[in-house]
């Protein structure tokens, strides 16, 4: 079993733990642990949640791409055929790109949410901004 401290730091084992660090713990010494459990300074795992979290965190996003203006033969920008929807012509994929800055803070947020942002629920409008095109990397 895996043990994480939750509150402030502490020693098991010879092992100093600082708040949300975790170790693997024998059956016995969990048992010694049981009123630190029961208070809250521990937390007990079945398996290392650490490693998954960092495993998640150096995952880089997918490479984006910048939007591409589509072009004719002879260099000129190409028109959207208003014609056809859900496609828009006028950019390299069929799809324009997003004004963020145009965003209500909802959609901001949910748009944050998707790229698993951290949030915490006062953000202004513009730090939601900065932070959606810093992990965007535009």
């Amino acid at each position: 079993m895996f043990v994480r401290c939750e509150t402030h730091p502490l020693a098991i084992g010879g092992k100093y733990l600082k708040v949300g660090d975790m170790t693997e713990v024998s059956a016995e010494v969990l048992a010694q642990l049981s009123s630190h459990i029961a208070r809250g300074i521990l937390s007990v795992h079945e398996r290392d949640t650490t490693a998954a979290r960092k495993a998640r965190k150096d995952a880089k996003p997918p490479a984006r791409q910048k939007p591409v203006r589509a072009r004719d033969e002879d260099g000129e920008f190409t028109p959207d055929d208003k014609a056809t929807r859900g496609v828009n012509e006028a950019w390299v994929g069929g799809e324009a790109p997003t004004n963020i800055r145009a965003l209500r803070k909802s959609e901001l947020v949910s748009l944050a949410k998707s790229l698993d942002l951290p949030l915490h629920g006062r953000e202004t409008k513009t730090a939601l901004i900065k932070q959606i095109t810093e992990a965007r990397g535009n």
